[in-house]
């Protein structure tokens, strides 16, 4: 993942960070969720730093959304 983290994912879904049995199926939504968002935005990632600096929290907020739709 470029952005999104797995702790932030569990945080998103209620889910303890101990808990790693799904870690893998997470980490699978997280990436599929930024890459939905570039296609959605038709922006790299490299194009989001140079232009903002940083993911904008509302990218971040919107890929977090589509991992839970996922889980």
């Amino acid at each position: 993942m470029k952005w999104l983290t797995l702790n932030e994912i569990k945080d998103q879904l209620r889910i303890e960070h101990d808990f790693t049995d799904e870690d893998a199926q997470l980490t699978r939504f997280g990436e599929s969720a930024e890459d939905v968002i570039l296609e959605t935005c038709r922006r790299t990632y490299d194009d989001f730093i140079d232009n903002y600096g940083d993911i904008p929290a509302p990218v971040r907020e919107a890929s977090l959304m589509l991992v839970a739709l996922s889980y």
